[in-house]
């Protein structure tokens, strides 16, 4: 496995965008922008999709004008984790505030929470675990997926592999297909049953490898099998929503 290509991890388009790289930056909001939006509506349900706009851009605002990236600090939590906190901050001064503009509350990346802490500090131990909050954990799990995904498609076309198989492999290894139809996918694509299932074998423990060494680039070694199990849980929960009846 010693030619990946990785890319950029997580913290690599944190660390650009904490040094001023505007691109990194943008990339970082429109990663985080839908579950941020889907946070705050459920936290507002009351308000109107315009106010629910205003708070996104609000949000954004004082992130941006506050610098809030400069307390980040991946030995103290991952970066979704870090932004919850400030999410969850923010809406709570707005809660708190309402006639006050939120950005003069010490709220974001450098304030003192009630209990004496800072963010930093509740990020290791006070994240909010409840199931809308985990939104934020979905952008993380599937840009992990499809640079694996991407990195399995590269792999197999420069053996020569025929798009329409890699294709099948590809959405195979997505969707957590068992093996049970494989035989009769293979006659569609013409070749031996045999052939497709060492092809997917070992293109499944390629996919695997690229998820663990990605995320061996994200947390501690000994973080890793956790956060592995962690992801595939949150890619789980998504397949389970996207199933209709499920």
């Amino acid at each position: 496995m010693g030619g990946m290509n990785f890319g950029n991890t997580q913290w690599t388009v944190v660390d650009g965008a904490r040094n001023g790289d505007m691109e990194q930056l943008e990339r970082l909001f429109q990663t985080y922008i839908t579950p941020i939006r889907c946070l705050i509506a459920s936290h507002r349900s009351t308000a109107t999709r315009q106010e629910i706009d205003d708070l996104v851009q609000e949000f954004c605002r004082v992130c941006l004008r506050r610098d809030f990236l400069r307390n980040v600090d991946r030995s103290k939590g991952r970066f979704r984790h870090f932004l919850q906190v400030c999410l969850r901050n923010f809406l709570r001064d707005d809660a708190r505030r309402p006639d006050q503009p939120v950005e003069d509350a010490a709220s974001l990346g450098d304030g003192v929470e009630p209990n004496g802490n800072s963010p930093l500090r509740e990020i290791e131990v006070g994240v909010d675990d409840t199931e809308e909050w985990r939104a934020l954990d979905e952008p993380w799990a599937l840009k992990i997926q499809r640079s694996a995904l991407e990195f399995v498609n590269r792999r197999l076309a420069a053996k020569g592999r025929p798009e329409q198989v890699c294709g099948v492999i590809v959405r195979r290894l997505r969707a957590d297909e068992t093996d049970a139809t494989l035989p009769e996918e293979a006659i569609s694509l013409g070749i031996a049953s045999a052939d497709l299932t060492t092809l997917l074998h070992r293109s499944r423990e390629a996919y695997r490898e690229f998820i663990q060494l990605e995320i061996a680039r994200q947390v501690s070694p000994a973080e890793i099998a956790a956060e592995q199990n962690y992801l595939i849980e949150v890619l789980a929960r998504i397949k389970k929503r996207s199933v209709p009846g499920a």
